[in-house]
């Protein structure tokens, strides 16, 4: 069963694509700190952090990387080093 999205739509829509994955990884992949997160208040302003800070990156390593290379690693800080 699908856990609830805990922030609001516009909120959703404003991130950037990254950090709609993000999001979206956290959401269905690790409900239990998703739901901490927001029972915490902490839920929308770290989201907000980690996907201005991935976005960031992506930019950054684009132009040694090109964009599939900077999307692959900023895919790997979602899903292998935030993987508990």
């Amino acid at each position: 069963m699908a856990q609830k999205m805990l922030i609001t739509k516009d909120q959703y829509w404003g991130l950037t694509p990254i950090g709609r994955e993000l999001h979206d990884y956290w959401q269905h992949h690790k409900p239990e700190m998703y739901r901490e997160l927001h029972q915490d208040g902490a839920l929308w302003r770290l989201i907000e952090s980690k996907d201005k800070e991935l976005d960031e990156m992506i930019i950054e390593l684009t132009p040694s990387l090109g964009i599939a290379g900077a999307m692959e690693v900023a895919r790997s800080e979602i899903y292998d080093e935030m993987m508990d």
